[in-house]
């Protein structure tokens, strides 16, 4: 009994997932995937830290006001005192959006096209054929770098930008090769 990896291809269950049947049936999935689980991370971080921040600072002046000892208090108190239900809740649909970008998110190339369906409320698919791919770029930011992700862009003549862009790609120079190898497997067999 052979297993199937998440990556390797397939013309089964996995073509029903994306897009509802958008990938044609005589097309083979080169991968699938969700961008790594840090871009969770990534886009709820700077909005969890200003939400913190700006919960701490709220209650430090409304505790400064009541209270002229208010530092032995202040920290005397746990966590989730300090800051506020309402802060924590704010926190907690972050980090919910967040994942429910992360959930709608996937990336797929096939041995013809680059796919990239995104969104929660309004779901975008963006597809690029390989035969028009002229340019492969990965790009690693410090963070996600640090992480070991980066991005991956891919763009065909004539256009301003990059047409489709895999964010948050764990090892983004393999997949912008296997990207690559794709392209050039299609401009053989054309």
């Amino acid at each position: 009994m052979s297993s199937r990896t998440h990556d390797s291809p397939t013309r089964g269950p996995a073509r029903r997932l994306i897009g509802r049947g958008f990938v044609p049936t005589d097309e083979t999935i080169l991968f699938d995937r969700h961008p790594s689980l840090w871009l969770v991370l990534l886009n709820a971080g700077p909005a969890i830290v200003l939400v913190i921040t700006s919960g701490a600072v709220l209650d430090f002046l409304a505790s400064l006001a009541q209270n002229s000892m208010y530092f032995d208090s202040f920290f005397a108190r746990p966590l989730w005192a300090r800051l506020g239900w309402v802060t924590l809740l704010i926190v907690a649909l972050v980090l919910a959006w967040a994942m429910l970008d992360w959930v709608c998110r996937r990336y797929v190339l096939t041995d013809r096209r680059a796919i990239v369906i995104f969104g929660i409320l309004h779901q975008r698919l963006a597809e690029l054929p390989l035969d028009r791919v002229q340019n492969v770029s990965v790009s690693k930011p410090l963070l996600p770098r640090v992480l070991g992700l980066g991005h991956v862009g891919l763009a065909s003549a004539g256009t301003d930008g990059y047409e489709i862009v895999w964010r948050a790609f764990a090892r983004p120079d393999a997949r912008a090769r296997e990207v690559r190898k794709a392209v050039d497997a299609g401009k053989v067999s054309s």
